[in-house]
Parts: C-alpha cells; structure tokens; sequence
C-alpha cells in the first residue's frame, strides 16, 4: 500500500493536526509539473516554500517540548540514574512505582521516536519527489533539505540513547507489567476524533449520546465522520449518520488537503457499505477533490471496479437520488467479464524504441539481481522484518521496531548497501535493491540488524545477522524449471547465537543477458507502424473462442485465424506464446491441456507430444470447406439464428472429447478450451517458428507471453512450477531473432516478472503490461488497479499499459491521467484495440473516419 495512503494510519492521534502536510506537499509538485506559466510556477513555488517552512517548525516544536518533558522526567528518576537497579532491589515498596515510572517513561520515549520517524520519512519522500523538479526549484528548496537532514526530529540521537538506557534497566530488573497510564484530556468533541483515530471504537457511540460533534473539525479541516470513513469501519460511520446532532446539509464538507468528503474518502479505499451509507444520508456524488475527480473515477483508479459502476450508475439516475432511500435497498453489482469488443491500449508520448530502460544487460554481458523487501505476494499476511525476539522489545512497546535499522550488502555481486529504518511504511512494489554479478552462483546477501544510534548517518550496533545464498533459493527441481513462489524468509540469529530476533522476507529475481542480433527500424515499431490512426488488433487472430458467440469462429491461436483477421481488416494479431518442456515456443492460450481428460501444462509436454495432441481432433478433409457448406445448407433450409456449433456432425470422436474435458479441473468449472471440435473450426495449434515463417511479414504481431503467476496457478489447483523464466524469454527472442525479419513485433504480458526480464534483456521490442486492473481478485499488487499498472509501467519504462476497456468506459477522464503520466499519446484517446470481433470493429472505424472527414 502505498505511503500516503495509509499515512494516517501511522500517525499518532493525539498529534494528528502536528505533521508535515503530505497530501498537500505532493499535491504543490504535481501543479509545478503542470504549469504553463512562469507565473503559475513562482506562486505555486511560493506555496510550496511557505508549506515546508510551517511544516518543518511545527514539527520541530512539538517534539522538542515532548522531549524536554521527557528529559525532566528522567531527571526525577533519581540523582544517580545509572544505580536504578539497585534502588530497585533495595525497597521492595519502590519496585512497582519505579518500574512503573521505567516502563511509561520508555513507552513515551518511543512515541516519540515514532512521531519523528514518520515525520522524517514524509518529508523524506517530498523531497524526493522534488528532484525531478527544475533546477531553480532544487535551488529554492536546497536550503529546507539540509535543515531537514539536520532536525532533532530526524536525527534523534538523545531519544535513541536515552531509550536504549532505560530498557537496559528494563532487562536487568524483570518485574511484573502494570498498565500504563492513559490519560487523556479535551472537550468531547475532540475525544471522538482521538478514539476514531486510536481504534476505540466501543467509546464512540457513547461520546456521541453526550453530545460531540460529529462535525468538529481539526486544523486539517477533518470532521469525526470523515475520520469515521477514512478508517473503514462502518458501525461508527452508521452511528454518526444516525445520531441526533447530523445534518444532512454538512455531509459533504471536505478536508482541507485534497479536497476528499468522507463518500470521496471511502470510495478511495473502496470501502462499499460505507459509500452507500453515505450517498444515502445525501453525499453528492458528482462532488469533485481539488484535482477535479469525483468518488467513481477514484475507486475505478484504484481497482475498486464494482463500486465505481454503482457509483457510475447511481449518479446516472437521478430518480433514485431524489427518492430518499438510505442507500440500503442497493446492491453492488456483481463482477463481470470486460466489454467483448475492445480492450484500451496506451502508449507513451515517446516512439516506443526511445524508452529509456532502467536496466539493460546486453550493454555489458553481466545479470542482474532485483531484491525487494516484502512479499509480492498479497495473499499473505506477512511484512519485510517481523520481530520475534523479547529481548528487542522489553518494555511491550507498541513499535518496537523504531530504534532499529536494516542493512542489505551484497557479497560476490557489485552494489552499494542499502538501509533500511524499521519498520519500513513506503511501497517497496517498484523500487527493488539492484545488484549485478558475472557469476551467479557466487551471489549472496547479507542482512545485519542495527541498534541505531544516528537516524541519518545510519551508525549502529549489530545486534543480529542472516544470510541468503541466492542461487540456492531456486534449487530442487529439474534444470531449466522454477518455483513460481518467489518469496523467500530467512532468519536474524543473534550475534551470540542464542536465539532468533526476527524473519526477513524479501523477493527475488534474476535477468541474465541473452544474445543479441541485430534489428531493422521497421520490426521495433510494435504496433505504431501508422502514427495517429488506431489500429485495429485482432485477439487470439480471428477473436477468442467462447460458447457466449454465436458467429463463425475458427480455432483461436492458429494460422488459419491469423490470417483470417488481416483479411477482415486487422492490422496486426495478438496470440499467446508459452514453452513446452523442451523449450520450444508453441501458440496456445490455456496454461493447461485436458482434451485428453486431465490437467496436463504445457511444459509438462514435449513438443512433439503437445503437436500430436493439437492435430488429433482435426477431422480428415478439407474441414473449413465442409464445415461451411453445412451450415450454408441448414441456414437455407430452415432461417434461424446462426449456431455456435460448428462441428461437421456430431461424431463419437467429437463426443469423446468433451466428455473427457468434462473430467478435468476445468472442465469442472464449466470452462472450455478453444480451438474444439464441436465449438469452432479446428486446426492444429502452431509452433511461434511456423507463425513467423507462414503468416505474412506485413502483419504485425503482439506476442503475449504467457507465463502463469503464483496467484493463477493458485486459483486453478496448478502446482506453482514453470519453465524458469530466463530460458522463456531467451528462447521467445531467440525465435525472433532468427525468423523475424522485419516483422513489427511487440510484446505483452500479464506477469510482471515477464515484463522485467524484457526489459532488462533487450531494448530493441516495445513492451506492453497487461494488467486485469481491479475487474478481477488478483495477487500481486503491481497489478491490482490502474494507478498501480501505471507506475509498474513507467517504473521499468515500458511502452505502456493493456487494461480491459471497463474503467475507461465507467471513467473516460481516466485517459486523461494516463496521459499526464506519459503513457498515451492518441488525441481521441485509444491508440490500439484488441478485439474478438475484428469485422465489425474495423468497419466502425473506417465509417467513423469516413464521416469525418
């Protein structure tokens, strides 16, 4: 999850309105990137220095007073603080009432602690941000970054010191635990927003009956109920709604930093129940933020689909707004398969052959190896460090982890140390550690354990070590095979060896150069061959096999449909390529085989095995000539609709094999495979060597690697193995180099790993992210929305994003951020559609042109 977003979740509540403006600050750079006008730009620099001026001494203040007070009560303590123990051990009626003192004095040191290192980290990634900013910006703000870099709150020696003084003491004197003090203090109104914030929920309902006002507002103009929404629990939110004190005509006040009333603020988040308790108490639904969005386009952007078409659709009938229901008889939507006919493609405002690549390894012969803390994984529970030491934590602190930091060093590869302050609150998903190596085998990572001393100079104790040896993770099956797992755990042992302080968890890749052959200008066009006409791309050729068509439809993913949909008007075709377990590239959608009555993969198979398969089914004759004459007979003797089975008769052979589909895994489901007798007319599935030497090298072609992530094969009862990805992509391009010729070629996949290993490993091909962008559950977060599809995209400058077509219909201004971002560059906004139905698309298109012009 990205920092901001849970920024608030971070804070603590009695000092909400005493941090730095995060929302507001990055809000400031995006305009500075917009601005047309020197005169725009100095008044928004101006907003902007005046920002992290206020911002810096307001958080300056407040911890330099918490800090003095903390430092008088370790004065109190006693003259000679360093003989607590003994004072301890000496009056047994002191023990508790000093231990006590000990522990609530250690608790309030780390609050500190934690209320400075989440101040640091916002202002560190603002300034981040501004790097990109222009040179007299860097020069205006040179000055705040070096009065940051120096700030007590970021430095935090004294409480650091102090801190690791007392729970030295704490562990030498075990005694039993007493309860902290509590104590909180404010008019009533102000305690509702502190037990909002704090999770103590229980106490709401109860404040309310006293009278708070569910519309007082902090110095960020938050109400109690956009509090209420922003943390997602809906007994309050109902509660607020409910109480005697609401007015209906308040519902929409907005907080000061971007714009968000709660419905804004829930639809973020995507929280459902609570955006139809709201619509229902009257939010408006068209209210826009400062940015100009409104509650649909921010939950289609962050994946929250099925809420943004209730939204959508709501706001569209105005006759349900005006009958004032409390928006309990609504239902959401249920999820649905994208529209049939077209899926959006986005390129950037570049040629895709000048995309800057991160990384490249063909420049220089050697691989690299991406690290990056935490699971990619987002079905499991897990974060990057996990303590399970007491010995870090003896005084039952509530972020223990504050006083610690990790560091990664590389061994036998080339690469700085990295740094990590515990725990780590940023979005790691696109910001890998980067290392390169010329051997492999020789890679290994370290991971040492601080007691940090200086939070900007990194200085610290090690406490505790683990180590990786890289290439031992992906060990254990047959060679040229992986796990599709790729998260790995290690232990910290401690530096005497006496027990386990924490897990790290991280994830691992591996690109290795390939080698490179040279490219004609013409082949790197990908689909940009004609500059500002959409082109038309036809899906699995001739449009994908599915029992839901009722037209003729040939065998997906084959020769014979490849050329059928360039003949129908199609200016390229988009097929899936994976590996059999030889390694050669075959044609074929489905990550598994079950004409045969099981749930074999593909690279389970020889190729010569996956071949005898596919030609199997088809029938003796010419089948396409007499599959048509039969149905021209049936239509001329009795009119009707036109039928989805297509099959020559209804022979035993075509029976047999959908009763033994019937039998898999799959089949089960209810699913089917294309290119079945009995669905469609069948042809034998190609190998990608015989696409490229008998389709036409005029066709352009979008090759959709198709290599199953973790999440895919959980969700269809696979085993989590795969080719190893490095000899996939070696031996797609490989295929390329040596029967492309100066075919226009670009790539596109679904896994990110695929999409990273192209781009390290050539620059020659643009590469297209497709990502399922909220339509459907996914486990891997660079894939779960729009806004997340995006930066994996820029990140590894790729050519661009491949979304199915529904969060731009239910949101057409969402092609406007994507063309802010630097990812499309069509003026009427589609660049390329993929489609199933390429006649009637091609035709649209050419009579809209005809009209006009």
């Amino acid at each position: 999850m990205k920092f901001g977003i849970r920024y608030h979740l971070v804070q603590i509540p009695e000092w909400a309105d005493a941090y730095q403006r995060y929302d507001t600050a990055k809000l400031l750079i995006k305009r500075l990137h917009w601005a047309e006008s020197s005169l725009d730009n100095g008044r928004l620099l101006e907003q902007l220095h005046k920002l992290l001026n206020d911002d810096l001494e307001t958080v300056t203040t407040l911890y330099a007073s918490q800090q003095s007070r903390l430092q008088q009560q370790l004065s109190t303590l006693g003259p000679d603080f360093t003989s607590l123990s003994l004072q301890l051990s000496q009056n047994g009626s002191v023990v508790a009432m000093k231990y006590s003192e000990v522990l609530a004095l250690a608790a309030d040191l780390n609050r500190l602690l934690w209320y400075g290192r989440v101040n640091a980290e916002a202002f560190s990634n603002i300034f981040r941000k501004m790097d990109n900013l222009p040179f007299v910006a860097y020069t205006i703000f040179k000055e705040h970054k070096e009065q940051f870099l120096a700030a007590p709150f970021v430095v935090q020696t004294e409480c650091l010191s102090a801190l690791q003084s007392l729970e030295g003491r704490l562990q030498k004197n075990p005694a039993p635990l007493e309860s902290r003090p509590s104590g909180q203090n404010g008019i009533i109104s102000q305690l509702l927003h502190i037990c909002l914030r704090s999770g103590l929920y229980e106490t709401v309902e109860s404040l309310i009956a006293q009278g708070a006002d569910p519309f007082f507002t902090n110095t960020l103009g938050e109400t109690a109920l956009y509090v209420a929404a922003r943390t997602g629990h809906t007994p309050s939110v109902v509660a607020i709604l409910d109480s005697p004190s609401f007015l209906e005509s308040k519902v929409d006040l907005v907080e000061k930093q971007n714009g968000w009333s709660p419905l804004l603020v829930a639809s973020v988040h995507g929280d459902s129940m609570i955006a139809m308790r709201l619509q229902g108490a009257g939010a408006n639904i068209w209210l826009k933020d400062h940015r100009g969005w409104n509650a649909a386009e921010h939950a289609a952007f962050r994946g929250h689909l099925s809420l943004a078409a209730w939204l959508k659709t709501f706001a569209q009938d105005r006759r349900v707004r005006d009958t004032g229901e409390r928006g309990l008889g609504f239902t959401l939507p249920p999820r649905r398969p994208a529209f049939d006919s077209a899926i959006a493609i986005l390129k950037p405002s570049i040629k895709p052959k000048t995309m800057k690549r991160p990384y490249y390894t063909e420049s220089h012969g050697k691989s690299y190896i991406f690290i990056k803390m935490g699971p990619v994984n987002t079905r499991i529970e897990s974060r990057a460090v996990e303590f399970c030491s007491r010995t870090l934590n003896p005084a039952d602190l509530s972020n223990p982890e504050i006083a610690y930091i990790l560091r990664i060093e590389a061994v036998g590869m080339n690469g700085h140390h990295k740094y990590f302050q515990l725990p780590i609150l940023s979005d790691l998903a696109n910001d890998p550690i980067v290392f390169e190596t010329s051997d492999v085998s020789k890679a290994k990572v370290l991971f040492s354990l601080l007691r940090v001393e200086n939070m900007v100079t990194k200085q610290g104790t090690a406490v505790g070590a683990g180590a990786a040896v890289l290439q031992s993770l992906t060990q254990g099956l047959a060679q040229d095979f992986e796990s599709l797992v790729r998260d790995y755990s290690v232990p910290v042992l401690a530096t005497d060896m006496s027990e386990v302080l924490a897990t790290v968890t991280f994830n691992y890749l591996l690109s290795t150069p390939v080698q490179r052959r040279p490219v004609s200008d013409v082949a790197k066009k990908g689909f940009w061959k004609d500059e500002g006409k959409t082109q038309v791309v036809g899906h699995r050729g001739s449009g994908s096999n599915t029992i839901l068509r009722t037209n003729l439809q040939l065998g997906e993913n084959t020769v014979q449909s490849l050329t059928t949909a360039v003949d129908l008007g199609a200016t390229g075709v988009e097929f899936d390529v994976q590996l059999t377990k030889d390694l050669v590239p075959v044609i074929y959608h489905d990550f598994t085989v079950m004409q045969q009555g099981g749930d074999t993969p593909i690279h389970a198979l020889q190729a010569d095995q996956f071949s005898y398969l596919s030609k199997t089914d088809v029938s003796r004759g010419d089948l396409s000539t007499m599959v048509e004459t039969k149905y021209n007979e049936r239509s001329l003797a009795s009119p009707r609709p036109r039928s989805r089975s297509l099959a020559l008769y209804d022979d035993s052979q075509t029976l047999n094999i959908h009763a033994r589909m019937r039998t898999t895994a799959e089949g089960k489901k209810g699913h089917i495979k294309g290119n079945v007798r009995g669905l469609a007319i069948q042809d034998a599935f190609p190998t990608f060597k015989e696409l490229l030497t008998k389709v036409p090298e005029s066709v352009a072609f979008d090759v959709e690697m198709k290599y199953p992530m973790l999440w895919e094969a959980e969700d269809r009862d696979m085993l989590p193995v795969c080719v190893e990805a490095n000899a996939f992509v070696d031996r797609v391009l490989e295929t390329i180099y040596l029967y492309g010729g100066n075919r226009s070629i670009g790539f596109s996949s679904f896994s990110p790993e695929m999409c990273i290993l192209l781009a390290t490993k050539q620059s020659d091909y643009p590469i297209l992210f497709l990502s399922k962008a909220g339509s459907v559950p996914v486990g891997d977060v660079r894939s779960a929305s729009l806004q997340q599809s995006i930066h994996f995209a820029k990140r590894w400058g790729l050519a661009g994003i491949v979304m199915l077509s529904d969060p731009f219909v239910r949101c057409p201004s969402l092609i406007g951020y994507a063309k802010s971002a630097g990812l499309t560059q069509a003026q009427a906004g589609l660049d390329v559609i993929i489609v199933n139905k390429v006649r009637r698309i091609a035709e649209t298109l050419a009579a809209s042109k005809d009209e006009g012009s």
